[in-house]
């Protein structure tokens, strides 16, 4: 079942931005059956540091995590969407935002891609849920010209 309210894991996020990708899934044998998009996303260096050093595939991600993600996805595949968004986002909260997810939530914002909330906010340790996922997915397929 979909399940709009559920949390989206960082699996499941790295299995549908792989969809934009192009590339072939690696070949892992045995394991989880995310386990071959986590490998493309670490082949592409995907996965920002600050990430990194405590992922867990089956977690619920957060706001900025999905942002930095983001960022570095568009860092490493050609996009040819123009911001809609012009300067920097201004969130009340945008000092909670970890450094590894600033360039990502910027670029995301120009883009169209992901916002705040209506109280100003970008809820940064916030997680999401596959309903929110799917919104940014419709932009990123906008932005990805898909």
């Amino acid at each position: 079942t979909f399940a709009p309210e559920a949390n989206m894991t960082y699996a499941e996020f790295l299995a549908v931005l792989f969809q934009f990708s192009g590339d072939a899934l690696p070949a892992v044998s045995g394991g989880n059956w995310y386990d071959g998009h986590v490998q493309w996303a670490k082949e592409h260096s995907l996965i920002p540091e600050g990430i990194l050093h405590s992922f867990n595939p089956e977690a619920a991600i957060t706001r900025q995590d999905m942002a930095a993600l983001f960022g570095s996805f568009l860092s490493n595949y050609d996009y040819t969407a123009a911001p809609v968004n012009s300067g920097m986002p201004s969130f009340s909260d945008e000092g909670s935002i970890a450094d590894y997810a600033k360039d990502g939530v910027t670029l995301c914002y120009q883009l169209g891609i992901m916002g705040g909330n209506d109280d100003g906010t970008f809820a940064p340790g916030n997680t999401a849920i596959r309903a929110e996922v799917a919104v940014t997915m419709v932009q990123m397929a906008r932005v990805m010209s898909r």
